[in-house]
C-alpha cells in the first residue's frame, strides 16, 4: 500500500520531470525564435537592396523612356519637315498641283492640321488622322476634301 509520503514523492517527481520537459520544449522554442528573427533580418536587409535596386532601374527606366519619347519626337518632327517640303514633288506623278502649302493650320472646332496642301481647283489635301482629336498622328493617313 502506498503511504501518503509515497504519493507526494511520485507526483512531485513527475512534477519535476514534467516541468525539465517544458523547459527544454520552450528553450527549443526560444532557439526558433532565434532562428526567426536572424531569418527576418537577412530578409528585411535582402528587401531594402532590392528596393535600392528596384529605384535606380525605375530611373534608368525613366531615363530611357524619355530619351526614346524625345526621339520618337524628333523622328516625328523630321518626317513632318521631310513631307512638307516635297510635297509639291510627291503629288506631281499624279498630276496633283498646289498653290500653297501651309503647317499646324489650327480649324477651329475641328482640330489642328499638320500640313495642308490646297489650289483654287481643287479642295485641300490634309493630314487627317492629326485633325481627329484624341488620336495619334501616323503622318501616313491622307485624305483629299475638306474646308477651306
Amino acid at each position: 500500500m502506498e503511504t501518503r509520503i509515497d504519493r507526494i514523492e511520485r507526483y512531485l517527481e513527475e512534477f519535476t520531470k514534467g516541468m525539465l520537459e517544458l523547459k527544454e520544449s520552450q528553450m527549443k522554442t526560444d532557439a526558433q525564435i532565434l532562428e526567426l528573427k536572424e531569418s527576418q533580418m537577412k530578409t528585411d536587409a535582402q528587401q531594402n537592396r532590392t528596393d535600392v535596386q528596384l529605384k535606380e532601374t525605375i530611373k534608368e527606366f525613366r531615363a530611357a523612356q524619355k530619351l526614346l519619347g524625345d526621339l520618337g519626337l524628333v523622328q516625328g518632327e523630321v518626317a513632318e519637315e521631310l513631307f512638307y517640303r516635297n510635297v509639291k514633288g510627291l503629288f506631281s506623278p499624279l498630276s496633283l498641283s498646289f498653290d500653297r502649302i501651309r503647317r499646324n493650320v489650327k480649324v477651329k472646332g475641328r482640330g489642328e492640321y499638320d500640313i495642308v496642301a490646297d489650289d483654287k481647283k481643287t479642295a485641300p489635301l490634309q493630314d487627317f488622322v492629326a485633325g481627329v482629336p484624341g488620336q495619334q498622328d501616323t503622318g501616313r493617313s491622307w485624305r483629299a476634301g475638306g474646308e477651306r
